[in-house]
């Protein structure tokens, strides 16, 4: 769709901007046609079994700030005064999802 915009690699208009538009409205029908009913969700809830506590004394401080990134939870430290930042969504930000096109040995 960018490529559209002005600007853009097919805005020159003429047979490319033409058949870049029709591939958009094409998977635009394809995703349309999916039913959300039909399609699963690849991610699937698998707890730890331990605490980020534990996770953290196990794994040390290089894994914690790992996670703490992942989360987007950040510490500033200015003018000898601190904040910790800490996002609405944090808890989903939290979740650990394995790759699903890894290859499984």
């Amino acid at each position: 769709m960018d490529g559209l915009a002005p600007g853009g690699s097919f805005s020159v208009g003429g047979f490319i901007q033409k058949q870049a538009e029709e591939a958009l409205q094409k998977f635009g029908a394809e995703l349309e046609s999916i039913d959300p009913e039909s399609t699963q969700d690849r991610w699937r809830y698998r707890p730890m079994g331990v605490t980020y506590s534990e996770h953290w004394s196990k794994l040390g401080t290089d894994q914690m700030e790992k996670d703490l990134l992942r989360g987007g939870i950040t510490f500033l430290v200015h003018g000898g005064q601190c904040e910790l930042l800490i996002p609405d969504d944090v808890k989903q930000r939290l979740v650990v999802k394995d790759d699903y096109f890894k290859k499984k040995l």
